[in-house]
């Protein structure tokens, strides 16, 4: 399995062995939380000035799910 990005390395290394990984998974948790508020500060405040005036078939407001659907499918593809 290919190690792409930060957070899903850091999953396949602290289930891997039985050691006492609980400081890595806090660790995962906190990358996790903070990339869930970056993807909320710019679908609430950095797509709706931004994008429409990059591309005109852009919604204006999308929700919280649609900046985190491309996200993971951003992921995805990297």
């Amino acid at each position: 399995m290919g190690r792409c990005g930060i957070t899903e390395g850091f999953v396949d290394y602290v289930f891997e062995d039985e050691k006492d990984n609980s400081y890595l998974f806090q660790y995962l948790l906190t990358l996790l939380i903070i990339k869930s508020i970056f993807i909320f500060i710019v679908a609430r405040f950095i797509w709706p000035r931004v994008m429409p005036n990059i591309l005109t078939g852009v919604k204006k407001n999308p929700g919280f799910l649609t900046v985190f659907g491309l996200s993971i499918m951003i992921q995805l593809l990297y």
